[in-house]
């Protein structure tokens, strides 16, 4: 499963790579994407949302799911 995580924070990064490590019998990719360079398409696409950002045009024109 590809997994792109929209963030800044390396922090968040390292924990989403240990929590997917700890998933038993399932292949991962885990890559960090700065807000700005969002593109193409993944299995799973983690935002690290913060209000005060705009968001980039190539992911105003995605459907969202909230959590």
């Amino acid at each position: 499963m590809d997994v792109k995580l929209v963030s800044q924070d390396r922090d968040l990064y390292k924990l989403c790579r240990e929590i997917l490590g700890g998933i038993p019998n399932h292949y991962w990719t885990v890559s960090l994407v700065e807000p700005e360079a969002v593109s193409g398409a993944s299995d799973l696409c983690v935002w690290d949302f913060q209000p005060l950002l705009p968001l980039p045009e190539a992911v105003v024109s995605l459907s969202l799911i909230h959590i």
